[in-house]
């Protein structure tokens, strides 16, 4: 689907779809759900997905289960710190 085709479908200009691709603008909630739905998509599913996209980004690499390429541990690595 192009801009032009999601933008005619959420009744928005063009330019509302390219700021969200962009980057320039945040979806609130009621937005995230209208976009799933012209896209064909369950925003629950597609909401479970981002969030364990963050999740696996902002979790700590767990060390304390095995040891790193350079050999330090998670013990170490507080020390360092």
């Amino acid at each position: 689907m192009t801009q032009r085709d999601l933008a005619k479908v959420l009744e928005r200009e063009n330019s509302f779809v390219w700021r969200i691709e962009t980057g320039k603008r945040r979806l609130d909630v009621v937005e995230f759900y209208w976009v799933c739905k012209a896209l064909g998509k369950n925003a629950a599913v597609v909401y479970r997905g981002i969030i364990q996209e963050i999740t696996a980004m902002t979790s700590p690499v767990s060390v304390s289960q095995k040891k790193v390429k350079s050999g330090v541990s998670r013990k170490n690595l507080r020390r360092k710190q």
